[in-house]
């Protein structure tokens, strides 16, 4: 073959991104004393040509142990093993994308899909897991795979924010959904077998510009003469590309933060933090004082305190809300 099958990042291949991150599942893993490996079958009918490449700096010593067998059988009819990283690959710019379906693969020919690798950074924090799985098998105009929401098909829900283990869905890293996140499912029982093509995708909510970032190492084997398109990217495409300064929470010089302020009395309702980093828009310490459930006429009184006895200016900013309510505000007990 003129291309690799298999091209990806050393990590996003063993099924982790962002870092080295310990984890066992039953295709592959990553062990506490730094031994990555990968159970998938390779076969081949006249040779193979296995490289790891060193992009970095300074020269890294590794240790590789390959187990092979000769196979039974014409190897002609055994499909070859794929498995390739993406990151945006078959969208337009933003923001001409319109359609909130992100590519996983795309490919043509007879073969199986056998798992999908998503390393996801959301910078902002948020939920972002609420995208269905869409898988079009064959040219079928509608999918006869769609899930319920990325979290589901990733193997958890409600969106949860620590790392987990399993054989066949793990979530490798999460830094409580804020930053990197790491999480694949690995279709062993049951692989998704295509005759003709196969069109997969995954719905991302969050923009790029926002900016919450995909990149995929999906799985598959295939049968020889089959359509792979995806071609190695360049280091700047797949290294570096996240920018860590954005998990710093921006916060007002000298602000209050209503959040914060002690409730001295309400008459109504319930007041609590919300945390507004999934929003468009900034907010001081991504957050601000919600008051729901209350009813017309109900009072909310915060202390306001200060270093001391005199005149102040007060500057304020408050959210707005087409299904917020009106609001009076007094300082002191005198209308403000």
């Amino acid at each position: 073959e003129a291309q690799p099958s298999v091209w990806s990042p050393l990590g996003d291949f063993f099924g982790t991104a962002a870092g080295a991150n310990p984890y066992r599942s039953l295709p592959a893993g990553l062990t506490e004393d730094g031994w990555w490996y990968a159970n998938w079958y390779m076969p081949f009918a006249r040779q193979a040509e296995i490289t790891i490449g060193n992009d970095g700096g300074p020269a890294r010593p590794i240790i590789l142990e390959i187990e092979h067998a000769p196979v039974s059988g014409d190897p002609g009819n055994l499909a070859r093993f794929h498995a390739k990283w993406h990151r945006d690959a078959w969208l337009p710019p933003e923001p001409e994308r319109k359609a909130i379906d992100w590519t996983l693969l795309s490919t043509a020919g007879r073969g199986r899909l056998v798992g999908v690798n998503l390393h996801v950074w959301n910078p902002k924090g948020g939920w972002w897991g609420e995208g269905d799985e869409k898988f079009h098998v064959d040219g079928e105009p509608f999918p006869s795979t769609i899930g319920t929401g990325s979290e589901d098909y990733f193997g958890y829900a409600w969106c949860n924010p620590t790392p987990f283990e399993n054989a066949y869905h793990n979530q490798t890293i999460s830094m409580n959904n804020k930053g990197h996140v790491s999480v694949n499912r690995w279709h062993i029982a049951d692989n998704i077998p295509f005759q003709s093509s196969f069109e997969g995708a995954i719905e991302k909510y969050f923009p790029n510009q926002r900016p919450t970032l995909y990149a995929a190492t999906v799985y598959w084997y295939q049968m020889p003469g089959g359509k792979d398109p995806y071609a190695a990217a360049g280091v700047d495409e797949r290294a570096g590309y996240w920018d860590e300064s954005l998990l710093q929470t921006w916060r007002a010089p000298g602000a209050l933060e209503g959040e914060q302020m002690k409730v001295l009395r309400k008459t109504g309702g319930m007041p609590q933090v919300q945390d507004m980093a999934m929003f468009e828009g900034r907010w001081s310490g991504d957050a601000h004082l919600w008051w729901t459930g209350a009813k017309p006429g109900d009072v909310l009184e915060l202390s306001l305190p200060v270093s001391a006895p005199g005149r102040y200016a007060i500057k304020a900013q408050f959210t707005k809300a087409i299904d917020y309510g009106v609001m009076k505000l007094s300082l002191n007990g005198q209308p403000a």
